[in-house]
């Protein structure tokens, strides 16, 4: 009898091209749906700061942590897609 470890190809990829690209697509969407919050809510404190300096830096900062975290994201998604191009 043949153990099972021996009748697995190594060579075969435990997870294709296509399964990688679908998760990183809906993590994408999750994190754009994510970053589009964030841009609102900032949005309002901006808006709703009434002079209030700190009110107002606050509301910057999380647009500017918004934009920065989606570009990081649009980022980690192009350098994902040249390693799968990379690998086949």
């Amino acid at each position: 009898m043949i153990p099972f470890y021996f009748a697995y190809d190594i060579e075969a990829p435990l997870v294709d091209a296509i399964t990688i690209s679908r998760i990183v697509t809906y993590l994408l969407i999750g994190a754009g749906i994510i970053a589009v919050i964030i841009i609102i809510y900032s949005a309002f404190l901006m808006v709703t700061a009434a002079g209030e300096p700190e009110k107002f830096k606050s509301g910057r900062q999380a647009l500017t942590a918004a934009v920065i975290g989606l570009l990081i994201a649009l980022l980690g998604v192009v350098i994902i897609q040249i390693v799968i191009g990379s690998i086949g």
